[in-house]
């Protein structure tokens, strides 16, 4: 498993057990019906969705894509967008404290960058099976 997989796998249970505290605390503060702060719901959600579960895809996806002869490919594209995930949950919580909708914005476009570095990696090893291979559950014309 190369270096950023598990960087970003271990990374995304971070989130995890972050985001679960969180949302612990949440239900905590549903029961006891006090007042709570919209805000903490929507850090919640960015922790869990960019946090969590889009970072654990891309370190197991960056692992376990086929290799293109020999080699898993340029990882910087890997390790950019590690950083704007990163990035964009951080400035999507300051976005969501201060109120500010251009700096949640920002934080989806870092998402979105993130996103697109990304692909930019995996789309050279993405291949389908060659037209004469058959597939081994494939039914008879």
């Amino acid at each position: 498993m190369p270096a950023i997989s598990r960087i970003l796998v271990r990374t995304s249970f971070c989130y995890l057990i972050l985001g679960s505290a969180i949302g612990t605390w949440l239900l905590l503060d549903k029961a006891a019906s006090t007042p709570i702060l919209e805000g903490v719901r929507n850090i919640h959600r960015e922790i869990m969705l960019a946090g969590w579960i889009v970072q654990l895809v891309i370190g197991t996806a960056t692992w376990i894509l086929p290799r293109n002869d020999r080699s898993r490919g340029d990882m910087k594209s890997v390790w950019i967008a590690y950083a704007l995930f990163n990035a964009g949950i951080l400035v999507a919580a300051i976005g969501t404290i201060l109120g500010n909708q251009a700096v949640l914005t920002a934080a989806h476009c870092c998402y979105a960058a993130g996103a697109i570095s990304f692909a930019k990696h995996a789309w050279p090893r993405i291949k389908s099976l060659p037209q004469d291979q058959e597939r081994p559950n494939a039914r008879p014309p």
